[in-house]
């Protein structure tokens, strides 16, 4: 397979960095407001409130349209609570804005909280028996980079009569998008090959790898590390229950010929791949008289050490090497 020039790869890159920029500066232009209540809850938030009474469809008082929201804290700390799993970015929507009716008591204190940020959030006062517009920056909320929750929370500890909320809306940016930045990209100059050794995979299977003209396979990854080129065997630690594992279809009585790792590179040989090897100096590694077949070694046995965290499905006298108790 013929490597691609560094001029085909620059010239590529410029093409998808171009594509990039316009996608960006499409996807920042025009953006509309967002209702997330008007006369119903919209559609992709859902109602998580807690020691509230809510009522979704009240016909009055209304700030617009034909209905609006009636809240009310049956206990302290109550809230109301709006989350979205779509998740919006403030970029595009920097501000929230509602309408709020103080019913005829009025005097709710309240706090409106983005994303359960309480150390950034805004206090606000219903008035009695008149609308009262509320536009917070999310810059005043902690600066969420997404938002997926507001909560309208009791700032009293203690029950508080039924307020109303209507028109919340998220509100589309105020600032002009940022300019694209100018890109260019000179392909006459510094112009050199790419080293075929970039191009490689792991573990290849072998006719994949003729198909290819593979350059580069690597022999690489958690289990090499413990690999005892000796026996072709290696230790799962961690990742599975501390086990003794053989490597490979191999014969026995002709170790350490022929072992996973010598199979490895031949194949390689046959493919006219080069080897990239995993060289196991860590200083432990897999007993030689451990079992090749299952039940096999492993480091944390129940039998010796006592019930742990979690043992092995298959085998439950292999553990994860940590007490019950942690």
């Amino acid at each position: 397979m013929k490597m691609p020039s560094i001029h085909t790869f620059i010239t590529r890159l410029g093409l998808v960095i171009w594509l990039a920029l316009g996608l960006a500066s499409l996807s920042g232009a025009g953006a509309a407001d967002t209702a997330v209540y008007g006369d119903a809850l919209a559609s992709e938030w859902a109602n998580w409130s807690w020691g509230s009474t809510l009522n979704f469809s009240v016909t009055a008082p209304l700030h617009g349209g034909s209905r609006s929201l009636s809240v009310k804290y049956d206990a302290g700390w109550a809230g109301l609570y709006l989350h979205t799993d779509t998740g919006y970015d403030t970029g595009a929507y920097d501000r929230l804005s509602f309408w709020i009716h103080g019913g005829t008591a009025g005097n709710q204190r309240i706090v409106v909280v983005a994303n359960g940020d309480t150390s950034n959030s805004l206090a606000v006062t219903a008035a009695a028996n008149t609308w009262t517009q509320v536009v917070v920056p999310f810059t005043a909320l902690g600066h969420p980079a997404v938002l997926s929750d507001l909560y309208w929370q009791d700032a009293t500890g203690g029950a508080q009569p039924v307020y109303y909320l209507d028109d919340i809306n998220l509100l589309a940016s105020s600032a002009p998008p940022a300019a694209a930045p100018t890109l260019s990209i000179d392909t006459s100059t510094g112009r050199r090959a790419i080293s075929a050794d970039i191009y490689g995979m792991n573990f290849a299977d072998e006719a994949l790898a003729a198909e290819l003209h593979l350059p580069v396979s690597r022999w690489g990854g958690n289990s090499t590390t413990r690999y005892n080129w000796r026996t072709s065997m290696t230790n799962t630690a961690s990742d599975w229950y501390f086990e003794n594992l053989p490597q490979g279809s191999v014969k026995v009585a002709t170790l350490p010929q022929g072992s996973a790792s010598d199979q490895f590179v031949e194949q390689n040989r046959r493919t006219g791949t080069r080897s990239l090897l995993t060289v196991p100096l860590i200083g432990w590694t897999t007993k030689t008289a451990s079992p090749r077949n299952h039940p096999y070694d492993c480091g944390f046995k129940v039998s010796k050490y006592g019930a742990q965290q979690a043992v092995d499905p298959w085998d439950s006298n292999c553990g994860s090497g940590v007490r019950g108790a942690g």
